[in-house]
């Protein structure tokens, strides 16, 4: 429609745009397939904690936990949102390389889209690779904060910051 052809060319056009956008669909696709999964699964594991906190066993255990998976609150949907997004690398950058990202974005051209598709991902994967890195994790803020509570004061996200370093260094 855009390019204006008429007849058997238009629709050969339509034909090419529909099977050239198929894999980032696909991709797509996939990408809130996993967001969901790692949501629920994150929204089971914040109701599980949250009853053990409470100290309830048995029946009334089963009651809370299945209270919380059906009707998460705020604070179980936030954690799970942002669980589902690290765990797709679709999460938030940091602030040098969202503004890298802008200034791709603002590219009038176009051209910049062509030679760096995907910016967020592959480098929440460095990133991801960077946490795990013996000696360079330790120049990496965010598992700085989680080893000091700062993310929030969750001891487990402590003791997965712990076993990240102990992992890594063993693997090296």
């Amino acid at each position: 429609e855009n390019l204006r052809f008429n007849g058997m060319t238009g629709a050969f056009v339509d034909f090419i745009g529909t099977v050239t956008n198929l894999t980032g669909r696909g991709l797509m696709s996939a990408d809130e397939m996993f967001k969901a999964i790692n949501f629920k699964g994150e929204v089971h594991a914040q109701a599980h904690r949250r009853a053990t906190q409470l100290g309830l066993e048995g029946d009334d255990y089963i009651k809370v936990y299945n209270d919380l998976v059906a009707h998460p609150d705020e604070a179980i949907t936030v954690k799970a949102l942002d669980e589902s997004h690290i765990n797709t690398f679709t999460n938030q950058l940091g602030s040098k390389a969202r503004k890298m990202q802008q200034l791709l974005e603002s590219d009038p051209t176009g051209i910049s889209k062509i030679f760096i598709p995907f910016f967020r991902t592959p480098v929440n994967i460095l990133n991801f690779a960077w946490e795990r890195t013996p000696l360079l994790q330790f120049a990496n803020r965010t598992l700085r904060d989680e080893l000091r509570g700062g993310r929030n004061a969750d001891p487990a996200v402590k003791q997965l910051a712990y076993a990240k370093i102990g992992t890594s260094t063993a693997i090296w």
